[in-house]
């Protein structure tokens, strides 16, 4: 009422009943739209709200997506970078697949031109020929440097792959000389076993594995001690035993899948390192990725030479020793150097005198001791290798054909004998004919006859007798 009665006397007007009703049903419609405007507004916020709301639940669903996902991949690094590395490594080798075919096809296509070209005239037929093959062999060029430039690509694609894989494997290790010999001074002194970070850790698997020999072998000690002088129960001492060899044959298997790993790494940056070497022979400028292949395949390297060191010395020296022994210009054969070796006069001054083999021991990489070079390591290594030899052959010098064939240093002949055999020409005659297999024959006192059955079966020597054809051999 005191609202209309002020805006009676703001507008001048007389107060009746009349418009006082009409004032109040205005007020009334005012009022109603009033309270339907705040409810659309708040209707509006609440959905406003809601879309706030899924925006940020959605936000916050992918960012959790994306955490886990980057988390995934950094707890699985590893095997992610390996399985690169291999697929990277396999477009590797068929893209040299596919260089050596077209080459292959051009070098064919090459030799047909050739032909028809030596001719003094051809013939129509052949002039179409030629034609023809110079088409093919203008297309098979092009080829050919297609798949030159898509061998390069694969090639430094893998090799990026590989130094990837070994930095992420083993780039946060110290892999040293140094930290064996404290894990192993710290595990004595201390009187715990030594660890290992993971299975990538090899410094920790070599101490854990040389820890564990140790350990083995004073529980073996004890053990056969107690036998021997009646301890009484001696089973607790025997599982002991056996416990330590577990250990031992667990690090073992740990050590050898690092060697097999890193020899699958250093094959995969064989051909890179190669050609980076070569360029930094001839002083071209080297690109990060050659810098990268040099350091990381000569890391790999330095590696395996540590755990060999460690776990296995003489069987280093002997893939080192044969990787001379396949060296190409040598003044001297395996057989005469072993021969040397046996009577003595393998040394510093008679290997001096053959420059070639001089120069391959030198750039060699033995596992030297202490006062020795690689020379005097090749020396001792071929002396010992010599003195296996005659060992050996004292202890089956009464045996059969086969049982020296069973010997190492006749590892090549056997293969030899079981390829003749495969291809059907191993005969009594091709073993009592060639010298090399003569001399066997005459050392074990054998005929070819009974040699050839005794090594390779009645059936089969018989057939290859009355059938030398290679189809002849099931």
């Amino acid at each position: 009422m005191r609202a209309y009665l002020t805006e009676c006397m703001q507008k001048q007007v007389p107060a009746s009943f009349e418009s006082y009703s009409s004032y109040v049903q205005k007020a009334n419609l005012k009022s109603k739209q009033l309270s339907l405007s705040f409810r659309a507004g708040q209707a509006a916020l609440q959905t406003f709200a809601a879309a706030v709301n899924m925006i940020v639940l959605a936000g916050l669903s992918m960012a959790i997506e994306a955490a886990v996902t980057a988390f995934s991949n950094w707890v699985n690094r590893v095997d992610i970078a390996n399985e690169a590395m291999s697929e990277a490594v396999d477009e590797y080798e068929s893209a040299i697949s596919a260089l050596e075919s077209t080459n292959s096809e051009l070098d064919e296509q090459n030799r047909k031109m050739d032909e028809l070209l030596s001719k003094e005239k051809l013939t129509y037929v052949e002039e179409g020929q030629l034609d023809e093959l110079k088409e093919i062999t203008k297309e098979l060029t092009i080829q050919q440097d297609i798949d030159k430039r898509k061998e390069k690509q694969a090639l430094d694609d893998a090799a990026k792959k590989t130094v990837d894989a070994y930095d992420k494997q083993y780039g946060s290790f110290d892999i040293s000389d140094n930290l064996i010999n404290l894990k192993l001074e710290q595990s004595r002194t201390l009187g715990y076993f030594p660890n290992a970070e993971d299975e990538d850790d090899i410094t920790g698997n070599i101490a854990i594995y040389l820890r564990a020999k140790e350990i083995f072998e004073d529980a073996q000690s004890e053990y056969e001690t107690a036998k021997q002088t009646n301890s009484g129960d001696v089973s607790q001492l025997a599982e002991n035993v056996q416990y330590c060899m577990d250990a031992v044959t667990d690090a073992s298997e740990r050590i050898s899948d690092n060697i097999t790993d890193l020899q699958e790494k250093q094959l995969g940056l064989q051909d890179a390192y190669q050609i980076a070497k070569e360029k930094q022979k001839e002083g071209n400028t080297l690109s990060s990725l050659d810098n990268d292949v040099i350091e990381t395949y000569e890391a790999i390297c330095g590696n395996l030479k540590l755990i060999y060191e460690y776990t296995a010395p003489e069987e280093w020296n002997q893939m080192e020793a044969f990787s001379i022994f396949s060296t190409q210009g040598l003044e001297k054969s395996k057989d005469e150097l072993i021969e040397m070796a046996a009577d003595g006069t393998l040394t510093r001054e008679s290997l001096m005198h053959n420059k070639n083999l001089w120069d391959a021991v030198q750039q060699s990489n033995f596992i030297v001791k202490e006062n020795q070079d690689n020379i005097d390591a090749f020396c001792e290594w071929l002396t010992n290798y010599a003195d296996t030899l005659d060992n050996a052959m004292n202890y089956v010098s009464d045996s059969s054909f086969a049982d020296y064939l069973n010997i190492d240093y006749y590892a090549e002949t056997k293969d030899r004998l079981l390829s003749l055999a495969k291809s059907g020409e191993l005969t009594p005659e091709t073993l009592s004919s060639t010298e090399e297999y003569a001399k066997l024959l005459n050392d074990t006192k054998t005929s070819a006859e009974d040699a050839a059955i005794q090594h390779y079966g009645r059936n089969r020597i018989s057939r290859t007798k009355t059938c030398p054809s290679q189809t002849c051999i099931t």
